[in-house]
C-alpha cells in the first residue's frame, strides 16, 4: 500500500512538471477583468448540473466500494468477485471517450447521457438478481454504459457560463460534486451496517442514478445560454 501512494505522488507531481513545462496560453487569447457578479452566476442550471455529476459518481462508487461484497454474499470467491468488479471500471475507463466523441459526432449529447445514465441504474438489480454466469457480460456492458456520460456531463457548465464565469461557476460545479463525494459512501457504509445487508447499497445506487436523470432533466429546464460580457 505504501508503494503505491508513493507511486501515485511521483506520477503526480510528474504531471505537474509536464503541465507547467508543456502548457502554452492559446495565440491571442486575453486574461479576463471581468468583475464576478453572484448575482448573475446561474446558480439554479449549475447546482443541476453539480448534482447529476455527483451523483453519477456516487452511484458509480457503490459498484467498486460495494461490489466485490455484494458478489461474494451471492457465493462467488473474493478474488473472482474483485476480478468481475475490476472489469466494470476497465470498461468504463474505454468507453469514457468513446461516449466524447459520440456525443460531439452526433450532436446529441443529452441522449448520449440519458443512455448511460439509465445503463448505468439497471446494472445494479442485473447485478443483484441475474444467475451468476451472467454477472460478467452485464458488469462489462454496464461499464460500457456508464462511461459514456462524463464527457458530456462535464461540459455542461461551460453551455450556461460565461467566458469570465466559468472559472468560478465550475470551482461551483465542483464544490457541490465534492460534498456529494463525501456524503454517499459513508451514508451507504451506515446503511449497511444498519440493515445488516450489503446490497442496500446497490439499492442506494441505483436511486442515486434515478435521481441523477432527473437532475439532468431540471437542467435542461432551466438552463439557458451565458450572458456574455457587455449583452
Amino acid at each position: 500500500m505504501r508503494t503505491a501512494w508513493i507511486a501515485l505522488t511521483i506520477l503526480t507531481g510528474a504531471a505537474l512538471l509536464l503541465f507547467a513545462s508543456v502548457y502554452k496560453v492559446p495565440p491571442g487569447a486575453v486574461p479576463g477583468n471581468a468583475r464576478i457578479s453572484f448575482s448573475a452566476l446561474p446558480w439554479t442550471p449549475l447546482a443541476f448540473a453539480a448534482v447529476l455529476w455527483g451523483l453519477y459518481n456516487c452511484a458509480f462508487s457503490m459498484i467498486f466500494s460495494f461490489g466485490s461484497l455484494v458478489l461474494a454474499e451471492r457465493g462467488l470467491p473474493v478474488i473472482a468477485a474483485s476480478s468481475a468488479i475490476s472489469f466494470y471500471i476497465i470498461a468504463g475507463a474505454i468507453s469514457i471517450p468513446v461516449g466524447g466523441w459520440l456525443a460531439d459526432r452526433t450532436g446529441q449529447p443529452d441522449r448520449i447521457i440519458l443512455i448511460s445514465l439509465v445503463g448505468c441504474m439497471l446494472v445494479f438489480p442485473a447485478v443483484l438478481y441475474l444467475p451468476n454466469s451472467f454477472l460478467l457480460a452485464a458488469l462489462v456492458l454496464g461499464g460500457l454504459l456508464a462511461g459514456l456520460a462524463p464527457g458530456p456531463v462535464v461540459s455542461m457548465p461551460g453551455l450556461i457560463l460565461a467566458p469570465e464565469m466559468r472559472a468560478f461557476g465550475t470551482g461551483v460545479f465542483y464544490s457541490i460534486y465534492y460534498v456529494l463525494m463525501m456524503i454517499a459512501p459513508a451514508l451507504a457504509g451506515a446503511l449497511a451496517d444498519y440493515v445488516g445487508n450489503v446490497s442496500v447499497a446497490f439499492f442506494l445506487g441505483a436511486g442515486m442514478m434515478l435521481l441523477a436523470i432527473f437532475a439532468h432533466w431540471a437542467f435542461r429546464q432551466t438552463a439557458s445560454p451565458p450572458q456574455l460580457g457587455g449583452s
